[in-house]
């Protein structure tokens, strides 16, 4: 049996959905409070600890975002 893109779309949003049914604002706060924990760590902060952070603070952002805000998929048609 071949699955399209399509049901993938479906099954992963569903999946994402059952996983993180009140969106990630939760996450959210936790990357926001490792992240400023390691910030103002006034003996040695990590520069690789701070970057990791953000990176999943700026991930988690970006889920909450789309879920937020879906897009819209347009066709196209090219023209010769």
């Amino acid at each position: 049996m071949r699955v399209t893109n399509e049901q993938l779309n479906y099954n992963g949003a569903e999946m994402e959905m059952e996983r993180y049914p009140n969106g990630y604002m939760g996450k959210i706060q936790y990357w926001t409070m490792k992240l400023n924990d390691e910030v103002m760590n006034t003996k040695h902060p990590s520069l690789d600890l701070i970057d990791r952070y953000h990176r999943k603070l700026d991930y988690f952002i970006q889920k909450q975002w789309d879920k937020c805000h879906p897009q819209v998929q347009q066709e196209f048609t090219a023209f010769e």
